[in-house]
This record gives structure tokens, sequence and C-alpha cells, in this order.
């Protein structure tokens, strides 16, 4: 059995189920797994959450916001460290530049002093730098850092192509969730000996795969899931709806998530005259989600790259759509092309550009006999390559080797 600890900027967060599923993953092989936190999630709880108990396994730093308050809160607890872990605060100090990031990172120290763990593994760049002191504290653990989107785009673009050289270096492993991210991680000037890929999965157990089919009469369900921003390209599929909706009369469009767009997109669907057909239902817990995507006919997802540089990792959402049997329409953006097989289980249209959209979209609705095989080899795929029970054995692959000291990228 591992000792493993999963560091987080928040949890849980209803977008992030593929991380929740990671940990569950873990448990179920029987490895032991600690969540930390810098701050509570959006306060929707996953059943996954309550059946694995994952908040009691949760410690949040709890940093006090007023400087003066945070640094006496301190005192007590770095007196009893000076005296029971001497060695580890001295280590430490090494570690800090100043005041100020020394007495935060004594916050983010203090769990950490009375468990050791085999694997520190840190989820998006940032966090990862955030807590890379904890390598230098304890050199036995091996640190991982697994990117996923904003991560290795925007956040790169905001701060300089050498933000995470530190992080690079110093990493026992950088792990990313597509071919497409793990050739920017190297772009990045990542050690190609660090870099592994490792999907993001998905039970399949709890997406029943079911054919789509559609009765004459029937209104035809399309469906999103995603966060309402920019890089989910959500007024382009908004758009597409509109046409489609001048034609199919009986067509409604559901699009699950939120997000600071909410209100631009409130006003585009009344300024499109589509109140009536594309409906804004907010954030849902993962089973609202898959009983969503089970009575639709089809999916969407016209991701984009942002203004700010914002881009995909590989959404999940796209897995669950196939798992349950949805043909879907995405766009040829980053890592989306190696979870859907253009022509077969799907399409892929170019960027932000609703004609593309509206047409395959249609040919679809035209064509509803090209459903069930479609779906079936959506499910093929996502079998394939995609299973949560595979990929978390991979996963412990990856710890193991790490902790024998064998390059990782072998197995």
């Amino acid at each position: 059995m591992m000792k493993i600890a999963f560091i987080l900027g928040c949890f849980p967060v209803v977008s992030e189920t593929f991380i929740i599923r990671q940990i569950t993953g873990l448990i179920d092989l029987g490895h032991k797994v600690d969540i930390y936190a810098l701050s509570k999630g959006d306060g929707i709880v996953h059943p996954e959450i309550k059946e694995y108990d994952l908040l009691t396994r949760t410690q949040y730093f709890n940093i006090p916001q007023n400087k003066v308050h945070r640094a006496l809160k301190l005192v007590p607890y770095v007196i009893e460290s000076i005296f029971r872990k001497p060695k580890v605060i001295l280590e430490a100090k090494n570690t800090w530049r100043d005041y100020h990031s020394t007495i935060l990172k004594f916050y983010m120290l203090k769990p950490f002093l009375t468990h050791k763990y085999d694997v520190i593994h840190c989820h998006f760049g940032p966090t990862g730098k955030i807590f890379l002191f904890l390598k230098a504290i304890f050199p036995k653990s091996r640190y991982v850092v697994t990117f996923y989107g904003y991560d290795f785009s925007a956040w790169v673009k905001a701060c300089g192509m050498n933000i995470y050289k530190n992080l690079f270096e110093k990493s026992d492993c950088v792990i990313a969730v597509s071919d497409y991210m793990a050739h920017r991680l190297l772009k990045l000037r990542c050690p190609s000996s660090k870099v592994v890929r490792l999907y993001i999965g998905l039970d399949l157990q709890d997406f029943p795969y079911r054919d789509r089919t559609l009765k004459s009469d029937e209104t035809i369900k399309l469906l999103t899931v995603a966060r309402l921003v920019e890089k989910k390209g959500l007024e382009y599929s908004i758009k597409a709806v509109a046409q489609l909706a001048k034609k199919y009369p009986r067509l409604i469009y559901k699009i699950v998530g939120e997000g600071p767009l909410r209100s631009q997109l409130e006003n585009l669907i009344r300024e499109l005259g589509v109140k009536d057909k594309v409906f804004l239902l907010g954030a849902q817990n993962s089973v609202i989600v898959r009983q969503l995507i089970d009575e639709a006919h089809l999916f969407v997802l016209a991701s984009i790259t942002a203004k700010d540089g914002d881009q995909e990792g590989l959404p999940v959402v796209l897995q669950e759509a196939q798992a349950q049997g949805l043909p879907v329409v995405a766009t040829l953006h980053d890592g989306l092309p190696e979870s859907v097989l253009n022509g077969k289980s799907g399409f892929l249209v170019p960027e932000r550009d609703v004609n593309a959209l509206t047409e395959k979209l249609e040919y679809l609705i035209e064509h509803p006999e090209i459903w069930p095989e479609m779906g079936h080899e959506g499910r093929k795929l996502v079998e394939t390559h995609f299973d949560i029970k595979k990929l978390s054995i991979q996963l412990v692959r990856i710890y193991e080797k790490l902790l024998k000291t064998i390059d990782p990228t072998s197995f």
C-alpha cells in the first residue's frame, strides 16, 4: 500500500470529477489517499464523495487573511515544530526567501510534519509551483504534477515561457492528460524523461450504454456540459442551434454548467429569439449530468482557444457522452481529436465555425439511422482508452517506477 497526498487548489469542484475518479480509483486499488486543498469547493457534492467519505480525508490549510493574526496564530506551532522536527525546520528555511512566504509556507507545511507520503501529487501547474518547497524538505517522497488545460496555455501566456522552469527541474514526474499537452510541455522545456501521458477517465459502470433512436414526432435533444467560460465556445453552439431551430421546430438545447459568461449567454439567447429552445441549467451533480446525457440524442462541445490563450486539455465529458452512446460534434481543438473518432463516433469541425457546426448537427439530425453505429464506435473508444480502472493501474505503475527510481516513461 502506498501513501499518497493529493494537493489541490480547490476541493471538491463540480467540474473536476476526473480528479475525484482518480482518487477513488487509487482507493479501490488499496492505497491510502489524503487530500489537501487551499480552499473549499463549490458546495456541490458528488455521490462518490459521500460513498468514499472523501471530505473526512480532506484537510484545508485555513490560512488567516489578516497578516498579523496569521503570524500570531502560527507562533505556538513554530515553537513546537522547532523542538519536535528541528531538521525539517532547518531544511525548510532554505526554501523560503522572505518573511511573508515563510509564514504562508509554515501553514502549508504543518499537516505534512505528522504524515509521511510515498508520493506527493499536485494537480494543475500553479499548485505544483506553490508546493514545490515540499520536495526539498521531503526528498524521499516522489513529487508529481498533472497539467490539465489553462495551466499550460493561458497561465503561460500571462506569466512567460519560463514560469515552470524550477518546477520541471525539481519534479520527479510531469503528467500530461493528452498527447497534445505532452507536446506543449516539451516545448516549454520540460525534460522528455519526466513527461508521461495519462488520459483522464471514467467508471464505465456509471455510464451505461444505450442506442440512440429518434421517433417521428419526438423532440430532438441536444446537450452540452461545460463551464460558462470563453474556451468552451458556447456562443458558437448557441448560434448553430438558433439556425437549426428555424428548420426543426421540435428541437431543444440544454447547457449544464455555471460560470462568468452566464449573463452574456442569456443576452445572446434572447437576441437570437431562442429562449424556448436553449436552456441554461446551471451546475449539476454527476447523477443529474448522467441522467441528462441518457435523455439526450446528440452532444456538442464547440471548444476554442480563448483570447487570453486558455485552452482545453482533454474534456472528460466527451468520453462520458460517448460512453452512453451519444454521437458528438466537437472542434479541432488541442486534445479533442484524441477523444473523438472523426467520422465514426462523431464529427470534428474548425473552431468558431458556426456554419460547420450547423452543417454537421443537421446531417446527424437528418440521419438518425447512423446514431447507433456511431454510438458503438464511441463506446468502444472509451472502453479502450478512458476506463478509469485501467488508468488507475497505469497511475500506480508510474508511482511504483518513481519509487524504484526507474524512468516512469518506460512503463
